[in-house]
């Protein structure tokens, strides 16, 4: 935070950790400790703590957190880099870019770009989860395909590979045969995929990627801070239709009624959280369209479905 502070001029620095990372914070403000006591913060460092939530990875609703208001996004413009923080320029940097910065100080921008791709150099946190022998966090290099991450970080999957979430909440569901797609922006975004917050999840051939995606549907609908007619009623909405799918109670106009409502959140809604809302339903409807019309006619063959 130092070294990004002296390069850009900052003059005042907000850490903002979420209040129930019990953990993170006890390591932050050992580190902080440390530095302070070496006389290694020439630029003052606050640490705030508050409630998570999915809707504070939006930089607005962020600020509104760390000023004690709720944690809802805010019209733009003006945009933070003009009226932030305290309606001063602000610059907002994840954690996980900062972490880069010491090691390119020490050993240089061509050391860093050694991995990665040309065009997106270095590495990803992945979240690694589902059908897989060693879930856990790694750390990736960028332009990874995704069938590796799965057999060398993950030690392969545990049955017949059915599908990969690629993404996180907001990320999109592949099927098998785009598991070598790898891991960065360009390359997912070409089979309709995000690379968002770098979680992976693993399906195998026992599970329904309809009731998966229903997950998804229901997250992003507890998430939504209610502030926007679009997400607040579109995600609640088509988690609805999701229901019906999973019981196999919905009808082939719903089906349209559902493409319409992921229309209206992608287009209206006033942050990222329902903007990208729709990306689990839309690679669900586009690479596994089979498996959502055998719920139309109330048959899973996957079994997993309620």
């Amino acid at each position: 935070m130092q070294i990004a502070a002296l390069a850009i001029g900052a003059t005042d620095m907000v850490l903002f950790i979420n209040g129930e990372a019990k953990l993170s914070q006890q390591r932050v403000l050992a580190a902080l400790g440390e530095a302070r006591a070496q006389r290694l913060c020439p630029v003052p460092v606050e640490v705030r703590l508050g409630g998570g939530g999915y809707v504070l990875g939006e930089e607005t609703a962020l600020i509104n957190a760390i000023h004690g208001y709720r944690s809802e996004p805010l019209a733009r413009p003006p945009f933070p880099a003009v009226s932030g923080l305290n309606t001063k320029p602000t610059v907002i940097i994840n954690a996980e870019t900062l972490t880069n910065l010491p090691d390119i100080v020490l050993h240089g921008a061509d050391w860093f770009r050694s991995v990665g791709t040309a065009e997106t150099p270095g590495t990803k946190l992945v979240s690694l989860a589902g059908d897989v022998h060693q879930p856990g966090l790694y750390e990736v290099p960028l332009g990874t395909p995704l069938s590796e991450v799965l057999r060398t970080w993950g030690g392969g999957v545990k049955g017949g590979l059915k599908a990969v979430l690629a993404g996180g909440p907001s990320g999109s569901i592949l099927p098998a045969s785009l598991a070598n797609t790898p891991l960065d922006v360009p390359p997912l975004q070409e089979v309709g995929g995000v690379l968002g917050a770098g979680g992976i999840v693993a399906l195998n051939d026992s599970r329904c990627p309809v009731d998966m995606v229903r997950g998804l549907v229901a997250y992003n609908a507890r998430e939504s801070c209610g502030k926007c007619t679009p997400c607040r009623e579109g995600t609640v909405r088509v988690l609805r239709l999701f229901d019906a799918l999973v019981e196999g109670t919905a009808e082939a106009s719903d089906l349209a009624t559902l493409d319409y409502l992921c229309d209206i959140m992608a287009y209206a809604s006033l942050c990222g959280l329902g903007q990208m809302a729709p990306n689990p339903v839309r690679s669900l409807m586009r690479h596994f369209g089979n498996e959502v019309q055998e719920h139309l006619g109330g048959e899973c063959r996957a079994g997993e479905c309620r």
